[in-house]
């Protein structure tokens, strides 16, 4: 096969919806690689758990499944082209490969999830690495970026700003 075949694939039907995914996927990481945008921005909207995707960030899930679908999708669409199938069956099989992407792209990142969250490596390590220098860090006198107030905490005080009075105030009294 020839790089036409793949470049004709690659904006052909079902592979150009993975494209335009693709194209915002890689723009979403520059932009958390620049600092402009956080990794768990999308944690608090939806819920991993329901897909069966529990304990991974919703950004690497989603991140993961857009570059599996759309090397299956290339591939599928590639091959579709270099057998020359046209016209109704065509249309057939390009639904079928699209079907068939979405379920081995969830299959595939249901599985690296299962994997990691045992181990502990989806969880909170996986959430510190992914995130910028600087950005949502926990602070003495600021609570880390998205966290509840703690049981009993008094109202507008976050989990970690008492601990850091207290520790002021330890500091003082010796």
């Amino acid at each position: 096969m020839t790089m036409h075949v793949y470049l004709h694939a690659a904006v052909g039907f079902p592979t150009v919806l993975f494209s335009a995914a693709l194209v915002v996927v890689t723009c979403f990481w520059l932009l958390v690689a620049a600092g402009a945008a956080r990794p768990d921005a999308f944690d608090q909207d939806l819920d991993p758990h329901r897909a069966g995707l529990g304990g991974m960030p919703v950004a690497v899930s989603v991140s993961l499944i857009v570059c599996v679908g759309w090397l299956c999708t290339l591939t599928g669409s590639a091959l579709l082209l270099h057998h020359g199938v046209k016209g109704g069956p065509k249309a057939l099989l390009a639904l079928a490969v699209l079907t068939g992407a979405l379920l081995v792209a969830w299959t595939a990142v249901r599985l690296v999830a299962v994997c990691l969250v045992p181990l502990g490596l989806a969880t909170e390590r996986m959430r510190r690495a992914l995130r910028p220098i600087g950005v949502g860090r926990p602070t003495e006198d600021r609570p880390p970026t998205g966290a509840r107030p703690a049981v009993g905490a008094r109202q507008g005080q976050g989990q970690g700003q008492g601990q850091g009075q207290e520790q002021r105030q330890r500091q003082r009294q010796d």
